[in-house]
């Protein structure tokens, strides 16, 4: 908790953007049902929830196929930075990257 806090405070300071990687714990690993994940859902999950701008999950449930689902958990300024909501997307494998798919609607990855 206060890691996070001092490097926030780094962040805000040099102006620049800060991204954490977390991975799930060991309850949030088997959850396979986007819309229940949260930031919760990961290691130390409190932490991330309570003192994270933004949240974004990713999850691709099968690891040989591009399609992921892409949550935006958490937005604290949605004025600037949009609405929590999720998205499918495409891993572009050979440059690693994402590419919009479609928007989600409940269902699974067509």
């Amino acid at each position: 908790n206060l890691a996070v806090s001092r490097l926030k405070r780094i962040a805000r300071r040099y102006q620049i953007l800060l991204m954490i990687v977390a991975h799930p714990n060991a309850e949030g690993g088997r959850e396979t049902d986007i819309e229940k994940w949260s930031l919760y859902n990961m290691a130390g999950g409190a932490v991330w929830n309570n003192k994270a701008d933004h949240g974004i999950v990713v999850y691709r449930p099968d690891t040989d196929s591009p399609t992921s689902y892409v949550k935006v958990a958490k937005s604290r300024q949605h004025s600037v930075m949009g609405k929590p909501g999720i998205v499918l997307m495409n891993y572009r494998f050979p440059l690693g990257t994402y590419e919009f798919a479609r928007p989600f609607k409940g269902d699974a990855p067509a």
